[in-house]
């Protein structure tokens, strides 16, 4: 007989109710724990030996679980109190703890030992039946995502009753979210067998980051609110947590204000200014109330910003009168909020005023030319229509103006310089020639000499069929030149490799290499379009004669680029005819051939030649299909001594062609 034994007697802390459940299960042996719905059972283990040494013991244990769910973790572990000593005729206190988290019967087994190894180890079994709570919630998480402050959000929660009596239900929310977080109604009753949906209602302020600084997750900004809800006759009672993430509606500027200066009213000053969106949710957003002078763009002022994004806008300034302009630029979002940007500018009347401000070509072919007119006014005004700057009346009078153009324009203004009297105009005419880049040209013109250079020292092709000779001839030539480049094949080899390292010479312009280079480029183009802003600086003329920044006009040029639908093929692409020295009264004819490199038909037609010069086009002009040629003849005969030059002009319904004639 082991001298220490565990009492049969065992202590349930369990309500009345669990009783019933407790008779159901099978009766327990010595050895055996039963344990109730609670979570909380004590055994005792009593000393008989009558006489010897305090033991010391320890206890260890496994669980298993039966039911509809398996737990890997135990339900039933033992207290704190796990290792001690029994001393002679005494007994020690041993908690177990009971706390399911599924329904159904949970078992474990534990194992006390004891130091003196003539006492045999004692097996205990604890058992216990886990029953579902009578009034659960529906969900323990109830997600209100991204919410905003000031902003009301609601939603939902339901409980059931799996009990058959009414049960009364109160909810408590924690004393620090009060001010943030309602539950209606706070009291209610839930009927047997039925459900209770209450309402969740959030209106975050400001200072709920303060407020509920502990149900607020700093890593990722998620404030968790639990709410407990009271259930009568039910001890446990059952909570849920409110999950949200609480940004801020605001945006900001980048700038505190902006300011245009002076602006003349027949010109528009644009400012870039950036919105940020500081909230976590996207914003849409739009510039209401805008005075007539002022445009924001684009889209009108209206958009959407994405979370922490910043988004660039142009603010343009447009007056219609020489005065002073102040006004709040005011950005209203889908959340209410109004964000205010204090602007000013000053608009000032120029000395000189543009008949076109903005000048657009038409779709010039490179080699084309377009032109365009526009007129540079100095208007009379009165002194009460002057315009005014800081107290400073304009002086009236001649006024004298300069173009600025960027050399890399390919625009001429002719003038571009002129003085203007009062009251008058002058007529300013701009003319757009497209011309591609010499460098480029000559990149293009390299990049064909050493394709063509390592094709030569491959042997790809040999001489007679470079030279148009018949295939079998051709055959014949390469057949007697084998033998002669295995005779030499040493020094073919050196050949070949220096025909390899040595790189291109850049052709000179005009050459028959920078030709086709200029060709090549041609027939590989692609449309483009640019624009350029041309200052136009004003002065006074006399005694007094100034400048000011005011002054400048501005003309806004676009000019787009496209492919020529017609080139000329012959000569390496060259578009000029040099007949070169010819005898007086003798005749030379030389054929100009251009090609359709257009998707349409062409139907060709040629200016007018000087009839008293010495050039003469022969043949009839006709239609040309896509991807077919025309040949063009032209005669030279002059009839006295000296240089000759004339420019023929082939016309067509996309624009015109330019041969330069010069014998």
């Amino acid at each position: 007989r082991s001298p220490v034994s565990v009492m049969s007697t065992v202590e349930l802390l369990a309500p009345l109710r669990e009783e019933e459940e407790n008779q159901r299960l099978k009766s327990r042996s010595a050895g055996d724990l039963l344990i109730g719905a609670n979570t909380r059972a004590i055994t005792f283990l009593e000393e008989r030996a009558l006489e010897g040494p305090p033991l010391d013991a320890s206890i260890c244990g496994s669980s298993a679980v039966s039911g509809e769910l398996n737990l890997a973790s135990t339900a039933i572990k033992i207290g704190e109190v796990t290792e001690g000593e029994i001393a002679a005729f005494s007994k020690q206190t041993l908690e177990f703890v009971f706390a399911p988290e599924n329904s159904g019967e949970h078992s474990a087994q534990f194992l006390i030992s004891f130091s003196n190894p003539t006492v045999s180890s004692i097996s205990l079994l604890a058992r216990g039946v886990a029953r579902e709570l009578p009034v659960y919630v529906e969900s323990e998480r109830v997600s209100l995502h991204t919410c905003t402050i000031w902003r009301l959000y609601q939603d939902s929660v339901t409980l059931f009753n799996r009990a058959g009596t009414a049960l009364g239900l109160t909810f408590h929310v924690p004393e620090e979210a009060q001010g943030h977080l309602e539950v209606l109604p706070k009291h209610g009753m839930v009927q047997g067998g039925s459900k209770f949906t209450a309402q969740l209602k959030l209106l975050p302020k400001r200072s709920i980051f303060s407020d509920c600084g502990n149900y607020v997750d700093l890593s990722s900004g998620v404030l968790e609110i639990p709410v407990r809800v009271s259930i009568a006759n039910q001890a446990l009672p059952i909570s849920f947590s409110v999950v949200c993430k609480v940004t801020v509606p605001d945006m900001e500027f980048s700038l505190p204000s902006l300011s245009f200066g002076p602006c003349t009213v027949h010109e528009c000053a644009v400012a870039s200014v950036t919105l940020h969106n500081r909230s976590s949710l996207p914003q849409r957003f739009g510039f209401v109330g805008l005075p007539d002078e002022v445009e924001v763009q684009p889209n009108d002022g209206f958009g959407t910003v994405l979370p922490e994004e910043s988004l660039s806008l142009d603010v343009i300034f447009i007056p219609g009168k020489p005065q002073l302009y102040e006004w709040n630029l005011v950005c209203r979002t889908d959340t209410n909020g109004a964000y205010q940007l204090p602007c000013c500018g000053e608009g000032v009347l120029p000395s000189l005023r543009l008949s076109h401000s903005v000048v657009n070509f038409a779709a010039t072919a490179v080699g084309d030319v377009s032109s365009a007119v526009i007129a540079v006014h100095n208007p009379k005004l009165s002194r009460l229509n002057s315009a005014v700057i800081r107290g400073a009346v304009q002086p009236q009078g001649a006024k004298s103006f300069e173009f600025a153009l960027p050399s890399s324009v390919p625009l001429t203004l002719s003038p571009a310089v002129a003085t203007v009297p009062l009251g008058e105009s002058v007529s300013v005419r701009l003319e757009f020639a497209p011309r591609l880049e010499s460098a480029a040209i000559v990149e293009e013109a390299v990049k064909l000499a050493a394709h063509n250079q390592s094709v030569e020292a491959k042997g790809s092709e040999t001489p007679a069929e470079a030279d148009g000779l018949p295939k079998k001839k051709a055959k014949r030539q390469s057949t007697e030149k084998a033998s002669l480049v295995s005779c030499s094949k040493g020094s073919m080899s050196s050949t070949q490799g220096r025909l390899e390292d040595k790189p291109p010479t850049p052709p000179a312009q005009g050459s028959g290499q920078w030709w086709r280079g200029y060709s090549s480029l041609l027939q590989g183009f692609g449309n483009t379009c640019s624009s350029w802003s041309i200052p136009c600086f004003v002065s006074c003329e006399g005694p007094s004669a100034s400048h000011r920044p005011q002054d400048t006009l501005y003309l806004e040029v676009t000019c787009p680029i496209i492919q020529p639908a017609l080139v000329v093929v012959s000569d390496s692409g060259c578009t000029t005819v040099d007949f070169g020295a010819v005898c007086t009264g003798t005749v030379v004819a030389k054929c100009v051939t251009v090609k359709n490199i257009c998707s349409d038909t062409l139907q060709l037609r040629c200016c007018v030649l000087d009839p008293l010069g010495a050039f003469e086009v022969r043949n009839a002009m006709r239609s040309v299909e896509t991807n077919s040629s025309h040949t063009l003849i032209v005669n030279f005969s002059p009839t006295a001594g000296g240089e000759c030059c004339e420019d023929l002009c082939v016309l067509h319904c996309k624009g015109s062609l330019v041969l330069r004639l010069r014998g």
